[in-house]
């Protein structure tokens, strides 16, 4: 029975989550250029944070990203990039 109802609270989860927060949709990357005038770089990492859980239930929600040039942190690449239309 908890078994059960464990499926199901994950399944109701699941659903609530926004599926970049989820993981399972292969995110596309975005054209960027960074703005910042010192930089100029095209390239950017996805910062994670984990919920804790190891094993089947474990997963991790997307915080924001960084430039790898400059390591200015941003929370999306299409919104701050000098590259416009970009997503």
């Amino acid at each position: 029975m908890q078994q059960v109802m464990a499926e199901v609270e994950r399944k109701v989860n699941d659903k609530l989550m926004d599926p970049h927060q989820r993981g399972d949709e292969e995110e596309k990357p975005v054209p960027f250029e960074c703005p910042m005038p010192w930089c100029g770089n095209s390239e950017y990492i996805k910062l994670t944070q984990s919920n804790g859980v190891r094993g089947p239930n474990g997963g991790s929600t997307i915080i924001g990203y960084e430039c790898c040039g400059c390591s200015v942190r941003f929370g999306d690449p299409a919104k701050f990039s000098n590259i416009k239309g970009g997503g």
